[in-house]
């Protein structure tokens, strides 16, 4: 473990854990195994981005940790709880709460205003209050598209949209899977740059699945998805060769072991 690792070990709490995470699926009669043991921990207020090629398990490790698919075996650990342990209105109501989703596809509904997509998790709650909606939409530079559908805004507005949604509830955490994969290059920055911004002016943990190096150099850590198995990149030596299987591998590029939730 390094200095800075230590140091945020004393100084920040872990909201989110896992541990020996394994998750497979059947192709046919056979057993793919897609995660073989991940364990590590997510602390407050970090940003954490996970690196992977197509198919390396990013997206089934971003769904473990929402709850929204069941480990074969392992734990997911939401401040020690264990979340397997929870009932499924539990389950769903701490996953309301405590998790806010940004998707690579938006997942607005087609037939609802921009408003009314931000303030539907809440409205799940039985807030009917529209307020904090407005000041999401003009947190993330939609308040003069608030009462245009989906269908009439571009995919990085879209995408804004969808980022002041995910913040509605204010929950601790923000599990987002490929953000920019459906925006051009441009866009995409401006898109990171807000999600960025927002999760350091608001404290918010966010964990952010990436095949875009650049975009995970900006992570305060970085993680590298590969065999089944993540592991912590130093933060200074993230390349696009540094993924483990990727061909010309930076000799800078250091893998560390992976960290283990405390008991």
């Amino acid at each position: 473990m390094n200095e800075t690792e230590s140091r945020e070990k004393t100084e920040r709490a872990a909201v989110l854990a896992t541990e020996t995470l394994q998750k497979s699926f059947r192709a046919g009669s056979a057993t793919v195994p897609v995660l073989t043991g991940v364990s590590m921990i997510f602390r407050e207020g970090l940003c954490y981005t996970i690196q992977g090629v197509s198919g390396s398990g990013k997206t089934t490790l971003l769904h473990l940790l929402a709850g929204l698919e069941d480990p074969d075996s392992g734990q997911v650990l939401y401040r020690h709880q264990d979340i397997s342990r929870f009932s499924r209105k539990r389950l769903a109501a701490w996953r309301g709460r405590a998790i806010g989703l940004v998707f690579q596809a938006y997942h607005l509904l087609p037939e609802l205003t921009a408003l009314e997509n931000v303030n539907l998790p809440a409205m799940l709650f039985g807030q009917r209050d529209a307020k904090p909606g407005w000041e999401l939409l003009k947190a993330v530079g939609m308040i003069h598209r608030s009462h245009h559908r989906p269908s009439e805004l571009s995919g990085g507005e879209q995408q804004r949209v969808a980022i002041a949604r995910a913040l509605r509830n204010d929950p601790e955490i923000l599990i987002a899977d490929e953000p920019t994969g459906n925006l051009d290059e441009e866009t995409g920055m401006e898109v990171i740059d807000l999600l960025l911004g927002l999760q350091k002016s608001r404290g918010k943990t966010l964990i952010l699945a990436t095949h875009d190096p650049r975009l995970a150099q900006r992570g305060d850590r970085q993680l590298v998805l590969s065999g089944g198995k993540l592991e912590t990149l130093e933060r200074s030596s993230v390349v696009l060769s540094s993924v483990p299987g990727s061909p010309k591998a930076s000799s800078e590029s250091r893998l560390e072991p992976e960290s283990k939730p405390s008991s």
